[in-house]
C-alpha cells in the first residue's frame, strides 16, 4: 500500500512581517532592475550635444540639395511637365503673366472658357504651381539605389532603340 499523501496546508503560523518584505532604500530588489523612463533627478548627461536633422530615408545631414532651388524662377513648361508626370492634383498655371492679368480681369477674361471651368480645375498663378511642386519634391522619398540603379540602365540602353527582328521573308 502506498504511504498517505501529505496535504500542502496553508500554514497562517508564520508571523506576518517575516513573510512580505519591504523595500528598503539601499538594499537591492527585483525593482530596482527595471529600466527607469522618467527624467532623472540630475538631469541629462548630454546636454551640449545637438542633434543633426534626419531624412526620411535614414541618412543624417544637412539639406543643402534642396535648397538652392529657387522654384519661383523655373520655366512654366518645366512645372507643367513635372505635375503631368507626377500626377500632381492640382490646377495647371497660366502660361505667361500676361495670359493671366487678362483672364483674371472683369468682364470678358472672366467668362472665357478657361475661368468658367470649375473651381478647382481654374487655372492658377505660376507661384501657386511652383508651390505645389515644391511641396510634391520635397515630400517624395528618394533610395540611393534605386536612383543609382536606373541611372545605370539608362546610361547603359541610351542609345538601343527597341527593335522587333523578324526572319527575312523566303520569295519563291
Amino acid at each position: 500500500m502506498p504511504p498517505p499523501r501529505i496535504r500542502n496546508t496553508f500554514d497562517d503560523s508564520r508571523s506576518e512581517a517575516s513573510s512580505t518584505r519591504e523595500k528598503q532604500p539601499g538594499y537591492g530588489s527585483a525593482g530596482s532592475t527595471k529600466r527607469r523612463n522618467g527624467p532623472s533627478l540630475g538631469g541629462s548627461m548630454l546636454k551640449d550635444v545637438t542633434n543633426a536633422p534626419q531624412f526620411p530615408n535614414g541618412q543624417v545631414g544637412t539639406q543643402d540639395a534642396t535648397a538652392h532651388i529657387n522654384w519661383s524662377t523655373i520655366d512654366a513648361s518645366v512645372l507643367h511637365a513635372y505635375r503631368h508626370a507626377h500626377r500632381l492634383d492640382c490646377p495647371p498655371a497660366f502660361m505667361s503673366p500676361y495670359n493671366q492679368r487678362m483672364l483674371t480681369r472683369p468682364g470678358i477674361g472672366q467668362l472665357s472658357p478657361t475661368m468658367a471651368r470649375h473651381r478647382d480645375r481654374r487655372r492658377v498663378g505660376k507661384d501657386q504651381l511652383a508651390l505645389a511642386v515644391r511641396k510634391d519634391f520635397n515630400a517624395a522619398s528618394i533610395s540611393e539605389v534605386e536612383v543609382i540603379t536606373n541611372f545605370l540602365y539608362t546610361v547603359h540602353n541610351q542609345d538601343k532603340n527597341f527593335r522587333m527582328r523578324f526572319e527575312p521573308t523566303q520569295s519563291r
